[in-house]
């Protein structure tokens, strides 16, 4: 008999922030343990491996094949994550925090707690350039195997397409090393945060579309960072020379379809409606667009574009009733500020 079948439908991620880049960290899974969240049982592996240097060394010139590789270097990983948003409940403090709170700061936000009596609150606003920004130290376990993974960064997407919960998906690459058995399959005393709190329904929604709020009739919207982190770092003093990866720009963007009213006057949203084509035409200023889900406190979360124009929307219809996606762009303030975005939990 053959020996037994390794297994799809056990997975697990613990993940930590590090005290400097790409410098592993101890992982403890009763209090590092992250809680993912996917539609099927039996997922074949969410970090891929890969090389800077595959060790192709190209062809043989003195015949038609190839000459033999050399060892490949480099190795890195890369994959997503995705997740559902659990709060919890109750007054947050400096150890009572939204469950993906690593992950949303690994993603280029810096955590401000305050915790003010009664209106306790964690904000997420984007690190500013020049300053430290999180990485992670994680381990994936899959497949019955473990991936350990240092100076993971990640993005952001949030997808709410349907009255179930939004879907946080956040893409990531680090410095990645060779998968091993892992035993057991899943780590001793992995534990989660907020379990006992449902995660956040996408209804009963509050939004903010500039004067046009409680008028409108949303369908679904997506949020995307659109993070780059895609520049990767060689060092050639190293063992593995992939040094990791170096953030840069973001663009967010918040797709939004709703359905489409009778076209309105300057300034193009007000509480009668909203006129896409001339929002787009005109690159009208809306001011802040915001996403809330929940309305209890400690239970409502708030995710904002705080300055933003409409640059595309798509004509688009349910059924007999016609709709309108919109495509809205965050920017900052000012050329000297990190204000374009934020998440809020309070």
């Amino acid at each position: 008999m053959g020996a037994p079948a390794k297994v799809l439908h056990a997975l697990a991620l613990v993940a930590k922030e590090e005290a400097s880049y790409g410098a592993a960290i101890a992982l403890t899974p009763s209090a590092d343990g992250i809680e993912m969240r996917f539609d099927q049982d039996d997922i074949a592996a969410i970090v891929n491996l890969g090389y800077l240097n595959d060790g192709d060394i190209g062809p043989s010139i003195t015949s038609l094949g190839q000459l033999a590789r050399v060892v490949p270097t480099g190795l890195y990983a890369e994959g997503t994550i995705p997740a559902l948003l659990r709060l919890p409940g109750i007054a947050y403090s400096a150890s009572v925090m939204p469950n993906l709170h690593r992950l949303l700061k690994a993603a280029g936000f810096d955590a401000t707690g305050s915790f003010v009596a009664s209106s306790e609150k964690w904000t997420y606003a984007p690190t500013t350039y020049g300053t430290a920004y999180t990485s992670l130290t994680a381990n994936v376990y899959e497949r019955g195997e473990m991936a350990a993974i240092t100076g993971m960064l990640c993005d952001l997407e949030i997808d709410g397409k349907s009255g179930k919960p939004p879907v946080f998906t956040f893409p990531f690459k680090g410095i990645g090393a060779l998968p091993s058995d892992a035993s057991p399959v899943i780590p001793a005393g992995l534990a989660y945060l907020n379990t006992t709190v449902a995660p956040l329904v996408n209804q009963a929604i509050t939004l903010t579309f500039g004067s046009f709020t409680t008028n409108a009739v949303p369908k679904s919207w997506n949020f995307k960072l659109n993070r780059s982190f895609d520049n990767s770092r060689a060092n050639l003093q190293g063992s593995n020379i992939y040094a990791g990866v170096v953030p840069t720009m973001r663009r967010p963007t918040l797709k939004l379809v709703l359905e489409a009213t009778a076209l309105v006057g300057s300034p193009y949203h007000t509480s009668a409606g909203f006129d896409p084509y001339q929002l787009k035409d005109k690159a009208t200023a809306i001011g802040s667009v915001i996403i809330q889900l929940g309305s209890t406190q400690y239970n409502r979360m708030k995710i904002q574009l705080t300055q933003s124009q409409v640059v595309n929307w798509t004509r688009q219809g349910e059924g007999p009733t016609a709709t309108v996606e919109l495509e809205i762009a965050g920017y900052n303030s000012t050329p000297l500020l990190n204000d374009d975005c934020q998440v809020l939990c309070d």
